[in-house]
């Protein structure tokens, strides 16, 4: 019989720690992330959501899909906010699987990826940007460039934790702005972000961006808040 020691060199020796919960792993299936905290988030939200299917929904939808593979709720959450606020790249490196495979046996038909950008002042007191570090991920598994360089965010917004749907759209309203918009016109855009809330935030940046001349807006997330 075979011996694989380098599994049992994991178990006898953990390396990583969970993201969700930092406890040691020592076999899972997913690196960075246990298996105990992987079964409680690993009901799938609508996986691909078309946004002209949102019957009731007055808002207008600049984007065509969404795609999110869970809900946003405990113990995830707590990954999304050390990937949020810890600097914790290796929360990226976790989901990156788990979102491309948001994108099994689909057509991947995208010219690039634009992370939903930060404000000047945010970047700069985060050190860093979670929705470009999730889309560079990303890009290792399905092969379509990041270009964080064309959409920028102008306006300096409020958090929104406890702000109603209407009272997003507007703190999000004309936040953002392109750059170069001769280099994207016609262009087909994946939009990347960690967690689709009421979806104004990537609603506006697919508007912005539509309106610059791409062709079409799709937008993936980690997590999608809601049943």
């Amino acid at each position: 019989m075979k011996i694989n020691l380098p599994k049992i060199f994991d178990y006898l020796f953990p390396n990583f720690t969970c993201v969700a919960c930092g406890d040691e792993i020592n076999v899972s299936r997913n690196s960075h992330i246990c298996d105990d905290c992987f079964s409680q988030f690993c009901m799938p939200a609508s996986v691909k959501v078309n946004a002209d299917a949102k019957s009731g929904d007055t808002e207008k939808w600049y984007f065509r899909y969404s795609y999110a593979p869970f809900f946003y709720k405990e113990p995830l959450s707590n990954a999304i906010m050390n990937l949020k606020y810890a600097c914790d790249g290796v929360v990226a490196e976790a989901f990156a699987p788990l979102l491309a495979k948001c994108f099994a046996g689909e057509n991947i038909e995208y010219d690039m990826m634009i992370p939903v950008p930060l404000a000047k002042n945010r970047a700069r007191q985060r050190g860093y940007n979670q929705a470009e570090l999730l889309a560079r991920e990303l890009s290792k598994f399905i092969e379509v460039v990041v270009e964080a360089q064309f959409l920028v965010k102008t306006k300096n917004t409020i958090p929104q934790e406890d702000m109603t749907t209407e009272q997003r759209r507007e703190n999000q309203k004309d936040a953002f702005e392109v750059v170069n918009r001769e280099l994207i016109k016609g262009k087909k855009i994946l939009l990347v972000d960690d967690v689709f809330t009421s979806g104004s935030t990537v609603n506006e940046c697919a508007r912005v961006l539509k309106r610059a001349g791409v062709k079409y807006v799709d937008v993936v997330v980690v997590a999608r808040v809601g049943r």
